[in-house]
């Protein structure tokens, strides 16, 4: 079982909604209408990057702390992701 953790940021996105971003996973995103809800939403696209991360045997970055970051944890068992695809990576996530 791996046990992650990565600090996001929620910041205006200029157009009245929130962007939430994670300094070590430059390529996950997520917008929302509050913090909140961008936060909320940018731990599903996470768990997702990082699931298809451990399917393809990839190094996992560390994390970038940040004094104005929201920590979210992951567990991920890469035995939970034997006999997926990259196409059903996601599904039933916790």
């Amino acid at each position: 079982m791996l046990h992650l953790k990565f600090h996001a940021l929620a910041e205006p996105d200029g157009d009245g909604g929130y962007i939430a971003k994670m300094p070590a996973l430059p390529q996950v995103f997520a917008p929302g209408d509050t913090p909140e809800e961008a936060l909320e939403n940018i731990e599903d696209v996470a768990r997702l990057v990082l699931e298809v991360m451990v399917f393809n045997g990839e190094a996992i970055p560390k994390d970038i702390p940040s004094d104005d970051g929201t920590v979210l944890e992951f567990k991920i068992n890469p035995k939970d992701l034997e006999g997926k695809t990259p196409d059903t990576l996601g599904e039933g996530a916790q």
